[in-house]
């Protein structure tokens, strides 16, 4: 058998090559190595009652039940932090009735803060014949069935309203943009708000005087006339009568109508 000799430098290259195959697998190896202790352990300490919710305190709460947020926002003590979906819980909130806007934010000290922004009540709506519930501005029904208040405004001759957190229909629009527009001073003299078989508007007012707003046109522009006028009124101390604002530039007051001053007690 003949011997074949390696050139040295040969034989040190193909050695070299081999150790740096090796250094290489030895560095995939600890890389692949620590991503696993990594994820052994975020699964570990995400598990942990270190990362637990501890406390949840709701700010902002006052027509909206304790209870129906609690129902709402699915938090519960013991529940992992990490796994919290704040937009899921804050979206459920915001379905109450009550509720226009939910922020729910998450400390690692524990504690879950849920802050409530609620909607404010601007009328009183019928559902059907002499049951009334209240609405906001945009028309979102806040309640089932109520008293009605006696500091807002009656909306009347428009569609009958739906259940808590439904809207009203469009026919209600503008109804309630005069409850929306009115000084809330004026909240207690307003009985109702209300569009007659004409589709016209108008302000009925507790002491029987009537406001004609008219078409739904320039309404921002019409509560300014009407509560100008209404301030030189009750200067004088003037009652009875009947003040038609639809051109709001050109304010009329007239006799109110027999048949809408009050009848003498019999």
């Amino acid at each position: 058998m003949t011997a074949v000799s390696v050139d040295p430098r040969l034989r040190a290259r193909r050695v070299a090559v081999q150790r740096d195959v090796g250094r290489r697998r030895l560095r995939r190896l600890v890389v692949i190595s620590s991503v696993v202790m990594f994820a052994v352990a975020g699964y570990m300490l995400a598990r942990s009652p270190l990362l637990d919710v501890d406390e949840v305190a709701y700010v902002g709460l006052n027509q909206t039940p304790l209870d129906a947020a609690l129902a709402a926002a699915e938090i519960e003590s013991g529940q992992t932090l990490l796994w919290l979906d704040a937009a899921s819980a804050a979206t459920r909130l915001e379905r109450l009735p009550w509720v226009a806007q939910a922020h729910v934010s998450r400390s690692w000290t524990g504690r879950v803060t849920v802050e409530i922004v609620e909607r404010e009540a601007v009328a009183s709506v019928m559902t059907a014949q002499d049951n009334w519930v209240l609405v906001d501005a945009s028309g979102r029904v806040l309640t089932g069935v109520v008293s009605p208040s006696q500091d807002l405004p009656k909306i009347s001759g428009v569609r009958a309203a739906g259940e808590p957190g439904s809207s009203l229909g469009f026919d209600s629009a503008a109804p309630l943009n005069i409850a929306e527009l009115l000084p809330r001073v004026l909240f207690g003299r307003v009985d109702g708000i209300y569009r007659d078989e004409l589709g016209e508007l108008w302000i009925a007012l507790k002491s029987a005087d009537r406001v004609l707003f008219g078409a739904e046109s320039d309404l921002a522009l019409k509560v300014v006339s009407m509560t100008t006028v209404l301030e030189e009124l009750d200067g004088r101390g003037q009652t009875g009568w009947e003040l038609d604002v639809s051109v709001p530039t050109l304010p009329v007051v007239r006799p109110l109508r027999d048949e809408w001053r009050p009848r003498p007690a019999s």
